[in-house]
């Protein structure tokens, strides 16, 4: 199945614990939620804790004045360690995108939702 993709953008890097990680392309995945991206990885490069076989991460970046909601996102990823990559995206770590703090995580096959 191809992925359609709106509002991608040329290579990229993103940061995962400090350490740059290249993506091939970034798709914005709705036009209103600018925060949420999908990321495709280049083919042999580094990953940092991402397994070799993941092709795409989600990248949810944190929100203007949402720093709290943010940390307690992050938390509850934590807490739910156990389902994560079973019942939730499984977390692999804080990192930045364009700047902004964001949180890396698996992605999960499936459409996204629209408005």
């Amino acid at each position: 199945m191809a992925l359609t993709l709106q509002h991608t953008q040329p290579c990229q890097q993103f940061y995962l614990d400090s350490l740059p990680i290249t993506a091939e392309y970034v798709e914005q995945l709705h036009p209103s939620h600018p925060t949420v991206h999908r990321l495709r990885l280049l083919p042999g490069s580094f990953r940092h804790n991402i397994p070799p076989s993941v092709i795409t991460i989600i990248i949810k970046q944190q929100k203007d004045g949402w720093e709290k909601e943010f940390e307690v996102e992050k938390g509850a990823y934590e807490k739910l360690d156990e389902l994560q990559g079973i019942v939730i995206p499984e977390l692999y770590g804080q990192g930045s995108f364009n700047g902004v703090p964001a949180l890396i995580l698996s992605d999960v096959a499936g459409n996204t939702q629209q408005d």
